[in-house]
Formats: C-alpha cells, structure tokens, sequence
C-alpha cells in the first residue's frame, strides 16, 4: 500500500485463486490504506453483475465524483467480462489518473486476458502485480502456537520430543513435518 500511494499515477493488479484470499483482501485493503495515508477514500467497484454497458457506464459515475483524488477505486469480481472491462479500463487510463490509485483484483486464470486487453494500462501497472494469497496478515504467535498444538495432538508427541526426532532423522519427512518445524522457527523468532 505504501508503494501503491507514493507514485501517480498508481494502479495496482492483484490475483487470487481462492475466495477466502479475495474476500480477505477486500475487507482489509481500507484499512490498510489508512494507515499510509489517513484521508484515503476506498471505493468498491463490484461488477460481478454488471455487463460491458453498464460497467462503463458506474466507471464513469465513478469518474465524476469530486473526491477522486483522495479515492481509491478497488475494481473486482470483473471475471464475467475480464476483456471487455480490460479494454474500457484501458481506454479510460487517462482518466483513472485522476483516482489516488486504482486497484483491479482478477482471479489468476483470467489474468491473462485482462493483461491481453490492456496493453497500454499495463505498461502504468508495471510491476505492480501480487497475489492475494500473499498478501495475508501476518501471522500472530497466538496462531503460531495454536497450530503446533494441533499438530502436537495430531501426531501425538510433543514439540520437544519431535524436534528431537527431527534433528536424528527419525521422523519421516513431510509436509506436515517441514510446517512443524517452520513454525517451531517462527515461533522462536517470535518470542
């Protein structure tokens, strides 16, 4: 969010692929906004049931406000007419300047067509790509410890007794092993 406020004009592409990381994304993105810069307007552009028409059509409502620059303008849930939003977004890029920054969410494989359509809003966007899923508050050590406690029942041992298997090789490794011994180092750093 810091990077995405300190340029003009500032747009942002971000990618999901599971609607807990979309939904996450979009409720915390205001909030976050706020704490870069305090007077930042989130506008929630949801087109999930807009068509090509319509779609240009709230964009430029959207456009008309007096409060755009101190607006962000969060465009998502566009999948049902990735390319046609792609084009009318790129034919209004001038114009989505005037917004302190603009924000479009596209599920991962619809990026593709959205970047096809949009070759010269691309070219602002940069490297201003992420993904949802990366974007996830950052853990807490109450979590940290929530989650060895479960796999310490699931595997029936303690973390003691598990790093000290761990260290002689007598644990078969898996994932669930490797994640044990990732938080056992999250955890240590944390505290």
């Amino acid at each position: 969010c810091g990077a995405l406020l300190s340029r003009h004009p500032s747009l942002a592409v971000v990618t999901w692929a599971s609607q807990k990381a979309l939904d996450s994304f979009v409720a915390r993105l205001g909030p976050v906004l706020r704490e870069y810069l305090p007077d930042t307007v989130l506008s929630k552009f949801a087109c999930a049931d807009l068509d090509s028409a319509s779609f240009e059509e709230k964009l430029l409502a959207r456009l008309r406000r007096k409060n755009t620059a101190k607006c962000c303008l969060l465009v998502y849930q566009i999948e049902p007419l990735t390319s046609a939003a792609a084009e009318i977004l790129n034919g209004y890029r001038e114009r989505l300047a005037s917004f302190r920054a603009v924000v479009v969410v596209i599920r991962d494989n619809r990026r593709r067509d959205f970047l096809t359509a949009c070759p010269d809003l691309m070219d602002w966007v940069g490297t201003c790509v992420v993904r949802a899923e990366d974007l996830a508050p950052a853990l807490t050590l109450r979590q940290v410890n929530t989650s060895i406690r479960r796999l310490e029942q699931q595997f029936g041992m303690s973390t003691k007794d598990f790093q000290a298997k761990w260290r002689t090789g007598e644990i078969q490794r898996s994932d669930e092993h490797w994640f044990w011994n990732e938080l056992i180092a999250i955890q240590d750093r944390m505290k």
